[in-house]
């Protein structure tokens, strides 16, 4: 792909007449003090404009010169713990005035009979600027950085002023359109989310109470227990080949447990000796004992062999008069949820002991019913599964179709 002849390749240098870090200093939330910009005001840019979002800070008249922001300044992130954020760019299109900027952000004054400061802010949020940019960023502690100076040996080729509005007015109204499909999608993703409830609650409602034996869950299930965490000593945690470790937050919000190779580890004389009563494996059932939040219900998928799980956790293993899947969707039905939510006790942090566990009770009909019961939600479950897929999969399409859009524009293979 060659880039036309009559564009420029310049350096950010070339064409920046002023570039300088913000303003130190602690802000308040509230005012009275300067409203000042922030990192989050380029972070959750979504399309190169600065998000006005405000803190205050008290300043001099010499530093309000210093530092204030006008229509048109590029303002790039400078630092942030997430390396993805650093030279993270956005054009300021407000009116407030005055207005200064934070430290963790550098502001460059541009030359407009050169570039617009929108085609340079496209630029460096494009994926040829973000490999410019990541490869001079450095790190301390965890935390990601670049300076000015590096910024303006950054390279890129421009069109003619031009060509460069048109760019980015066609570009500005692609991405508009683009959100109001991602919207449109977003609110199709969240009905969608709420039909497994519904339906839950349909079915698991006081009707089925009164049809059906109440049965306390250490009848359905020979063992119920809880976990516990291994003593932090030399030997218990392993990097690799060990037992995936269950912690709380593994068991999702749609009922999913995660177990795979990102899971803790733990060694296996460990699994086998102190921690055996803890063992699980496929098609047990976790519950969510100490919150917040409380009382999320997990089923571990049929394919997993062996896993442990921690404190926070029980287990319900070994159905004696049950089917796992049916109590699993009963667990997370409206109605026997915030009942179990319910036992939660204490004043911060509110726990469910194993006890209460053991004697909860939920309605058992007979095991024809609970398998055509679970065969129903199954089919429900799946189809949900398959529309949200494809929800997200033509999603992370529209992103390549921009991103590729972009791509070619900034490299003159596709100019209005």
């Amino acid at each position: 792909m060659k880039i036309p002849k009559y564009w420029k390749h310049v350096t950010i240098e070339e064409i920046t007449l002023d570039s300088k870090n913000g303003k130190t200093g602690r802000p308040s939330d509230i005012p009275p003090g300067v409203p000042r910009l922030g990192i989050t005001s380029i972070t959750s840019s979504m399309n190169d404009y600065v998000v006005e979002e405000y803190k205050y800070q008290n300043v001099s008249s010499s530093d309000l010169q210093k530092y204030s922001i006008e229509n048109g300044d590029l303002l790039i992130c400078r630092q942030n713990g997430n390396k993805s954020y650093v030279g993270k760019s956005a054009v300021y299109g407000g009116k407030t005035s005055p207005l200064i900027f934070s430290d963790s952000l550098i502001r460059f004054r541009l030359n407009t009979k050169i570039i617009l400061p929108q085609y340079l802010a496209l630029f460096l949020n494009s994926k040829d600027g973000r490999d410019q940019l990541e490869r001079w960023c450095t790190t301390t502690a965890g935390n990601f950085s670049i300076n000015g100076t590096n910024i303006l040996k950054i390279e890129l080729d421009i069109p003619t002023l031009d060509e460069q509005t048109r760019i980015v007015q066609n570009l500005d109204y692609m991405r508009m359109k683009i959100q109001e499909i991602k919207e449109t999608k977003k609110n199709a993703m969240m009905e969608l989310s709420y039909i497994i409830p519904s339906v839950l609650a349909h079915i698991f409602n006081d009707r089925l109470e009164t049809n059906s034996e109440l049965i306390r869950l250490d009848q359905c299930f020979k063992l119920v227990n809880s976990g516990s965490t291994p003593k932090k000593i030399r030997g218990n945690y392993v990097l690799q080949d060990g037992i995936p470790f269950i912690k709380a937050n593994y068991i999702t919000n749609d009922g999913r447990v995660i177990v795979n190779d990102g899971n803790p580890m733990i060694n296996r004389n460990l699994h086998e000796g102190e921690m055996k009563r803890s063992q699980v494996t496929g098609n047990c059932i976790l519950v969510n004992i100490v919150g917040p939040p409380l009382g999320k219900v997990g089923l571990i998928d049929g394919s997993v062999k062996e896993a442990n799980i921690n404190q926070a956790i029980v287990a319900l293993r070994e159905p004696l008069n049950c089917i796992p899947e049916y109590v699993w969707y009963c667990l997370r039905s409206p109605l026997y949820n915030s009942r179990l939510i319910d036992l939660g006790i204490g004043i911060r942090q509110h726990n469910i002991n194993t006890s209460q566990i053991r004697e909860f009770r939920i309605p058992i009909p007979s095991k024809d019913e609970q398998k055509k019961i679970v065969r129903y939600l199954n089919n429900i479950r799946h189809l949900v599964e398959n529309l949200i897929d494809a929800q997200n999969k033509t999603r992370d399409e529209i992103d390549t179709i921009s991103h590729s859009i972009v791509y070619k524009v900034l490299n003159g293979d596709l100019i209005w």
